[in-house]
């Protein structure tokens, strides 16, 4: 295998998000990205004060983790140039660049977490396209209030304090 360029990464995932973890190899990593940013422009018509602000995270975070994965692979083509294939059955000793499952951040919770998140999700969004349609005057007043950016700051401080809370405890 040839080594992957980190500038194609860059340019493909600049463009997509995604796009370059497709180019490196990590299907599954690049799909959840485009569905993650498509989903959330299709969604935009909804909450056009939130989806915005998660596309352009979405973005951010594809582009610097394409750019961290290409250092990844070409680290694994370059320690194992023989190998046609990058991926295959995982070891957690040979440092190869699986492309695993959902992509995680580190949390004190299990696997079966991510399946209630998507669940929440999707409720959450159901909920909010029946207010929308069932109530459009009063959908009107709360953007004109700035109700998604309140709510924005709010679910920002919260997690915040979340954050800090739980780094204190570890100490």
């Amino acid at each position: 295998m040839t080594p992957k360029s980190k500038a194609a990464t860059f340019i493909l995932s600049f463009l997509v998000p995604g796009a370059g973890h497709f180019y490196l190899g990590l299907n599954k990593r690049g799909l959840q990205f485009m569905i993650g940013f498509f989903g959330c422009i299709a969604f935009s018509w909804l909450l056009f004060f939130i989806f915005p602000f998660a596309v352009t995270v979405i973005w951010f975070y594809a582009l610097f983790d394409s750019l961290q994965q290409a250092t990844v692979v070409n680290r694994w083509i370059a320690e194992h140039p023989q190998s046609p294939t990058l991926f295959g059955e995982p070891s957690e000793s040979d440092g190869r660049p699986v492309d695993e499952g959902p992509i995680h951040i580190a949390l004190p919770w299990n696997r079966t977490w991510d399946v209630m998140w998507v669940g929440i999700a999707l409720i959450a969004v159901g909920v909010l396209i029946l207010l929308r349609i069932m109530f459009p005057y009063w959908w009107v007043a709360l953007a004109r209030i700035h109700a998604g950016g309140i709510l924005l700051a709010i679910f920002m401080i919260g997690f915040g304090a979340w954050l800090v809370i739980r780094q204190y405890r570890q100490r």
